[in-house]
């Protein structure tokens, strides 16, 4: 073989290698195409080899992850994109899989908002599980949570959320605020004719 023919050779090597990603294995690039095409059934296919091939690695989890989320298959995204977290080598790497949970937390929560703001509550609490599906701990959707609960006058789900939320961050004073009137909501239902828990209404209140 000629040196320039050994020169091309080497170069589209090198290139694949570039492209492919993930220590040069195909599946894990025809996998990110493709998602980004659409094809998500192919793009499980081939990520599941690519973790296969590499089992410690964190890249393949996180777009498995990502095309479960497109796909609304929440459990599995959310299991891959925190396995893809734990496996994180470096910071850079971590914050490239907290914001891929974040961009799919803010999501739902955007759905959430947007049927909160109809008045679809039950839709807005769909949207509100989804979010915490993907990232089970985070606080502002167990608020968002504790707010549609409220508004379909589920008081003690709602009690449940915001105090979840205040596990979190104990310090946020507009969470208290928001499981006061939970509290105060509760105690009125009780005391409200009909039900006449007076003792139940003063242990609420």
């Amino acid at each position: 073989m000629s040196v320039a023919r050994t020169a091309v050779a080497i170069l589209a090597l090198a290139a694949f290698v570039l492209l492919a990603g993930c220590g040069g294995d195909p599946a894990f690039t025809a996998g990110k195409v493709y998602l980004q095409q659409k094809d998500y059934e192919n793009a499980v296919e081939q990520l599941t080899i690519a973790i296969k091939n590499a089992p410690g690695a964190w890249e393949p989890h996180m777009w498995l992850g990502r095309t479960y989320a497109e796909t609304d298959e929440l459990e599995m995204a959310s299991d891959h994109l925190h396995q893809a977290l734990d496996l994180a080598p470096d910071e850079k790497a971590m914050a490239e899989c907290e914001n891929a949970i974040a961009f799919y937390n803010q999501m739902f929560r955007n759905e959430g908002n947007s049927k909160m703001e109809a008045a679809q509550y039950e839709m807005a609490l769909l949207e509100y599980e989804k979010a915490l599906i993907i990232d089970p701990d985070n606080t502002a959707s167990l608020v968002n949570l504790g707010a549609a609960y409220q508004n379909l006058g589920d008081h003690d789900r709602a009690i449940t959320a915001y105090e979840d939320a205040l596990g979190h961050e104990p310090d946020n004073e507009q969470i208290k605020e928001y499981l006061l009137d939970a509290y105060i909501y509760k105690a009125a239902s009780l005391a409200a004719p009909g039900a006449e828990d007076y003792a139940g209404a003063i242990e609420y209140y």
